[in-house]
């Protein structure tokens, strides 16, 4: 018998591009399971402010993506800009004359799908154009950008917990 000492070989380096995936949500679960129920939330009559901006912001943070990129047309563009862009502007100005959040069946119907076009977007952008895009955002919320410059209009968070 030959005494031949076994060598593991290692995966080689992978060359290329890094993934293009947005790993936010792997590192914060509390940001993920408030987008995953903030529609769910308003379903129920049992939401807060708090959800009411997280949609907002997600919103707002792939449409300023779609600026940034250069989409100005499209299935997902229209569905996020007019319709999730609407019904989100029918919420604040039934919370503004109520005090309450709640959806329609038609608005829940149209925004039901929400945080799936929304997690589906970003699993096929680049880290980078999330980056850009929430700093683009902030500096709209600090007021250093305006909306129509971004891609963006305004609809206003709501004050609150």
């Amino acid at each position: 018998m030959s005494s031949k000492k076994r060598t593991k070989k290692g995966r080689p380096a992978k060359k290329g591009h890094p993934p293009l995936m947005v790993l936010r949500h792997s590192v914060d679960l509390k940001l993920q399971l408030m987008e995953a129920g903030s529609v769910t939330a308003l379903a129920k009559g049992k939401a807060t402010p708090a959800n009411y901006n997280a949609l907002l912001d997600m919103r707002n943070v792939t449409m300023i993506a779609c600026w940034i990129k250069g989409i100005t047309g499209g299935a997902m563009y229209s569905y996020v800009g007019n319709i999730v862009g609407q019904v989100l502007a029918n919420v604040k100005q039934r919370f503004d004359e109520l005090g309450k959040l709640g959806l329609s069946g038609p608005e829940l119907e149209a925004i039901n799908v929400f945080p799936s076009v929304y997690r589906d977007f970003w699993t096929t952008q680049p880290i980078t154009t999330y980056k850009k895009a929430y700093d683009l955002l902030q500096q709209f919320y600090d007021g250093t950008v305006r909306g129509e410059d971004i891609g963006i209009i305004t609809l206003g968070e709501l004050n609150g917990d």
